[in-house]
């Protein structure tokens, strides 16, 4: 059950993050948030080689759910343990957009391409599975998304960079994104503004002053 992260991501906050999203059935729904979760085991493992990593520490996490022994691959994004690098990069801030996005923009994002009823080869769908976060007070942020490595996916070299094809790819499907914000903005100005307001938060005191 253990390993080098249990110090910071224990059982307990697994299962509450959890609970707030998938409610041990899959994806976040209304009827299925908040329901409880039990973990039976998990590990916890570096992901990324130092240095690949800046503004988070970035662990993977192997999880057995109590239910039916279902698995998970997922990666916690958790807030550096520097407290002069989370003051450098204003971690706060950066976690709680991070987390306004998954939790309320990007489910918003996918019932607006679902009303729209796009065929699915033009549908926005380049983001991790959400599976929950936590947002406390005294700023310990945890994200938990799906790990992709598990489906092949792997870090580009930072030095090399991606080559003609994969870069290609990720232009032309951030121009989709984009496009996708731009079509809320023009068609559903009042969601659009909803957006905003509730996933930019207010400046820190280091930016106002």
């Amino acid at each position: 059950m253990t390993s080098e992260g249990t110090e910071i991501l224990s059982k307990k906050d697994l299962e509450d993050v959890l609970s707030t999203s998938i409610g041990g059935f899959g994806v976040w729904n209304e009827e299925t948030s908040g329901t409880s979760v039990q973990v039976e085991s998990f590990k916890v493992t570096s992901l990324v080689k130092p240095g690949d990593n800046y503004a988070s520490k970035i662990m993977a996490v192997d999880v057995t759910l109590a239910e039916n022994h279902r698995r998970l691959s997922l990666v916690a994004k958790l807030v550096p343990q520097s407290e002069a690098l989370k003051q450098m990069l204003n971690s706060s801030t950066i976690f709680e957009k991070e987390i306004s996005f998954y939790s309320l923009i990007l489910p918003r994002l996918d019932e607006i391409q679902r009303e729209r009823r796009l065929p699915t080869r033009e549908l926005v769908d380049i983001f991790p599975t959400y599976y929950g976060s936590r947002s406390p007070g005294d700023g310990t942020f945890v994200l938990l998304i799906e790990n992709l490595k598990p489906l092949g996916y792997k870090m580009a070299n930072r030095v090399s960079g991606l080559d003609l094809d994969h870069l290609t790819l990720v232009v032309s499907q951030m121009a989709r994104f984009h496009a996708l914000g731009v079509a809320v903005k023009i068609q559903k100005p009042l969601i659009f503004r909803n957006m905003v307001k509730e996933t930019i938060p207010p400046p820190s005191p280091q930016e106002v002053g």
